[in-house]
């Protein structure tokens, strides 16, 4: 007779078919960082931190140099309240005066500087010592009538009398610094009383041109200056 005879599974072939689990599926969003607009915004943060890095890293490259707090006249003498220390870059520092030292307080001015122009270390005059302040007669009709401190004049000498003398206008100096205009000087005469700011070595020209003629100040523009 024949028959079929089952057979029993083996205990450790179920046992591994229980425990068999499907191929695991790869989580997408562990990719994420590869994604383009991942990378953008990476490279942007990254950017941000190196301009970050690089504006500080250059603020160390900035000295104070002085500025003028308001306008100021040529032949003003600085002040402490003249001035404001501002930073500058380095490379352009050396063009201006440093605010780390007051060697500048007390100093005349040789042209005008501006409301918050930078003090240039052309823009002060020579030391006091080599300079003379020279009071002149100038009749009112032989100057600019609003002649004023901070002007520069050229200086003209001419014969008393030109119609005797027969001579002619010479010109003594050029750009002299009006350092004060006075009428006081002869109320009767209505002359101006003009202090000029001169180098020591043109002092005795001014003074002689005072005693042999009369003499007339010519303004100099103050962009030719």
């Amino acid at each position: 007779m024949s028959g079929i005879t089952a057979t029993r599974p083996r205990s450790d072939d179920a046992q591994q078919a229980a425990t068999t689990s499907p191929p695991a599926r790869r989580n997408s969003h562990n990719q994420g960082w590869r994604q383009p607009r991942f990378l953008i915004g990476a490279a942007l943060i990254v950017g941000s931190i190196m301009i970050g890095a690089l504006v500080v890293g250059g603020a160390d490259d900035r000295v104070m140099v002085w500025s003028a707090r308001h306008d100021l006249a040529a032949g003003t003498v600085v002040t402490a309240d003249d001035l404001v220390a501002v930073p500058v870059a380095m490379e352009q520092a050396s063009r201006y005066l440093d605010a780390s030292g007051s060697e500048v307080i007390g100093r005349r001015l040789g042209r005008a500087i501006g409301q918050d122009e930078l003090v240039a270390i052309t823009a002060i005059g020579a030391s006091d010592a080599d300079r003379r302040l020279i009071t002149v007669p100038v009749e009112p009709v032989h100057a600019p009538t609003d002649v004023a401190h901070g002007d520069r004049v050229d200086v003209y000498s001419s014969p008393r009398d030109a119609a005797t003398a027969g001579g002619s206008s010479r010109l003594v100096l050029t750009g002299a610094l009006v350092e004060q205009v006075s009428t006081d000087i002869d109320s009767a005469r209505g002359e101006l009383a003009v202090v000029l700011d001169v180098r020591a070595d043109q002092a005795a020209l001014v003074v002689n041109a005072v005693r042999t003629g009369v003499l007339d100040l010519v303004r100099v523009p103050i962009e030719a200056s």
